[in-house]
């Protein structure tokens, strides 16, 4: 990425213009910079009008998967465009989809146009933060008791992971995708800070856990600069802690000379 811009570039095509404008919102609102293009057009003349340096680009793999992904091998073979990490926008149904060589071609993840927008920046930030801002969206393993409301019932259940994005969770009841949550803990930081966050399920899926019956992802909405703060540096701590427990372990391991 060009050192002397600080704002990353996404690239973004789709036909049609109303869900153009909503992932360009989003993707925005994430803190880049877009540049928007039809799906319809000749993508590699636009990406090349577009110039570089790309942070990403985001393409569109319907309503022909296979086109589309011919699409992606021209890309490829484009200079600098080859180097560039793609987000494929796709449906829900990924049936009929050549999954295989859409990683050959190097294609990063997909993701759907109408998926919830905190899951899309969550995407387009894994892709575009990756190295640059180090820890931004690192996930650190935890074990943290999290007063979770829903629907006006709340229970305590316990965090499995943590990052600045949203929290695993090992849940006692069913908290289905799209349900709206709110979160309260507490982080072993200097202050003890209570956190309270509000966010949306993601996924649920049978916990492989005994003590839990269901393992549940929330997305944060966005969240203040001092809890976000906080959580950064809950996330740091523990990923220090973490890589120092795994020296130990590698050094215990090494044959006395």
């Amino acid at each position: 990425m060009d050192s002397e811009r600080t704002t990353p570039r996404v690239f973004i095509a789709e036909d049609t213009p109303f869900f153009r404008v909503g992932l360009s919102n989003i993707v925005e609102e994430a803190g880049c910079e877009v540049v928007r293009a039809s799906g319809e057009d000749d993508l590699c003349g636009q990406l090349e009008q577009a110039g570089g340096p790309l942070a990403l680009i985001m393409l569109p793999l319907y309503p022909n998967p296979e086109r589309a992904l011919d699409g992606v091998a021209a890309i490829r073979k484009r200079g600098w465009l080859s180097r560039v990490p793609i987000l494929a926008i796709s449906p829900l149904d990924q049936s009929g989809m050549d999954l295989a060589r859409m990683r050959l071609l190097g294609v990063t993840g997909l993701v759907d146009k109408r998926a919830l927008p905190e899951h899309v920046r969550f995407r387009v930030g894994q892709v575009v933060y990756h190295g640059v801002e180090g820890r931004r969206y690192e996930r650190a393993p935890c074990c943290i008791p999290v007063d979770v409301e829903v629907e006006g019932e709340v229970r305590t259940e316990y965090a499995i992971s943590l990052s600045i994005a949203g929290v695993g969770l090992a849940s006692s009841r069913k908290i289905r995708p799209n349900t709206p949550v709110k979160l309260r803990f507490v982080l072993d930081v200097p202050d003890h800070d209570i956190i309270e966050a509000e966010g949306r399920a993601v996924h649920m899926r049978p916990a492989t856990r005994e003590d839990a019956d269901y393992e549940v992802g929330v997305f944060f909405y966005p969240l203040s600069t001092r809890a976000a703060g906080a959580i950064q540096g809950e996330v740091s701590r523990l990923l220090d802690a973490w890589a120092a427990v795994s020296q130990m372990d590698l050094e215990k391991d090494e044959p006395e000379a």
